[in-house]
């Protein structure tokens, strides 16, 4: 009997749990304000409705939860809330417990699982202390361990990020030495190949993020929103998301600021929440915004560069992506995985403007579907911003061709890549 059987005994027989069949989420998971809580909810959601005879428990994080949230009817779903932020110790052992529990035929675990929350460095150790305890234990449940990995820095980053990769990759060397039972689920291409290089002969899978049903915003639907919002006829250059260092922010300001006097009907749209997993609990660190504001000021654009600064509902991203002309991602990040943002503005037909960096490399093709631009290359920004803004039909049809995409991205068609490792 191995340490997984005891294990199984030892807590069954002291708890007295009854089990059952399903597969079973650990994941942050909506209400919660992260981008992967939404993710995470519409493919569980999506799983539920295709596979409405498959019973699915969710382990799920209770930070943020506001409880007039109500999630969608699914009936064949339970979702629990039994991890936090602040005892994270005794979070991995409430996920066992509930893993013992239900006794999953799948275990899938987004990975990783806590940094987003918390001392940085004692939730990474909690999450090598989690994926040990799930890998000793899938075997003796019978249970498959899916691991959904969200990002891997490229290892020719900076060296910073070179010792976050082996940070990372270290505990992901863990089920290797049981990979007839392990599959690692990427989302994104490169992160896929990264792995069959450096953990050789363990599963590995591509499957992406999904995105929206698209909907194309007609330029009467888009005038009138533009009216509401008080934009009038302007052209609105949008950034839209989390507000954080990484995603360069800055640098589009200052490009922004190149070109807006060519462009005087131009406006740049700044929207979304702060957030930063390194400092989210440490108020007098939150300095990104108020240097942005500054920026602003000193370059004196208080009347052509709009912030919204506040977590934006999921129904009301539609308003903002239908105001939208043009989407600016200028990412400075080393990190590579599927940016959900990008799905639902390939769901809209928007043209966008991205940076050569991992996350869109997937999907965007300079000058086919996007305009792609070199990280924290100001000038090139610019001059892809100005470039679109004086082109109605380059907009036009570098958008139709992104949504022609977003049929390859949808939630259905997710679903089914997911199906074929949850129902076999």
């Amino acid at each position: 009997m191995n340490i997984g059987d005891l294990l199984i005994v030892g807590v069954s027989s002291i708890l007295g749990v009854i089990t059952m069949e399903c597969v079973l989420f650990i994941t942050h998971f909506k209400p919660c304000k992260s981008g992967y809580a939404s993710y995470a909810y519409y493919l569980i959601n999506s799983i539920a409705k295709q596979k409405s005879d498959l019973p699915l428990v969710v382990l799920g994080c209770n930070e943020n939860i506001d409880k007039k949230f109500a999630i969608e009817n699914m009936r064949n779903v339970i979702v629990t809330r039994c991890w936090g932020s602040k005892m994270f110790i005794s979070d991995v052992f409430k996920i066992i417990y509930n893993v013992f529990k239900y006794k999953p035929s799948k275990i899938y675990v987004y990975y990783p699982l806590f940094t987003a929350f918390g001392n940085y460095l004692l939730n990474m150790f909690a999450n090598v202390i989690l994926l040990l305890m799930l890998t000793l234990s899938a075997p003796s449940l019978r249970a498959k361990l899916l691991i959904d990995l969200d990002n891997v820095p490229k290892p020719e980053a900076p060296p910073k990020s070179k010792i976050y990769f082996l940070t990372l990759l270290s505990p992901l060397s863990i089920p290797y030495f049981l990979r007839d039972k392990i599959v690692i689920v990427c989302r994104n291409l490169i992160m896929e190949k990264l792995l069959a290089k450096y953990l050789r002969n363990l599963r590995t899978r591509f499957i992406p993020h999904g995105c929206p049903t698209p909907k194309p915003t007609l330029p009467e639907e888009s005038l009138r929103l533009k009216n509401i919002l008080g934009f009038g006829d302007k052209k609105v250059v949008l950034y839209l998301g989390y507000i954080s260092r990484y995603k360069g922010i800055d640098y589009l300001i200052k490009a922004f600021a190149k070109i807006h006097k060519k462009f005087p009907q131009a406006m740049l749209l700044v929207a979304g929440d702060y957030f930063n997993p390194l400092d989210k609990y440490r108020p007098k660190k939150h300095t990104y915004l108020p240097t942005l504001k500054k920026l602003v000021r000193d370059l004196a654009l208080e009347e052509r560069v709009i912030f919204h600064t506040f977590h934006i509902p999921d129904e009301c991203l539609k308003f903002y992506l239908a105001i939208a002309d043009i989407i600016c991602f200028p990412y400075i990040t080393s990190n590579i995985s599927f940016s959900g943002i990008l799905a639902l503005a390939m769901s809209y037909g928007k043209p966008v403007i991205v940076s050569n960096c991992g996350w869109f490399n997937d999907v965007i093709i300079d000058g086919e579907n996007g305009l792609v631009v070199p990280e924290k290359n100001i000038d090139a920004l610019a001059e892809a911003i100005a470039l679109l803004l004086g082109n109605d039909m380059l907009r036009l049809k570098l958008g139709s061709s992104l949504a022609s995409r977003a049929d390859e991205f949808s939630w259905d068609n997710i679903t089914l890549l997911w199906l074929k490792l949850l129902v076999n």
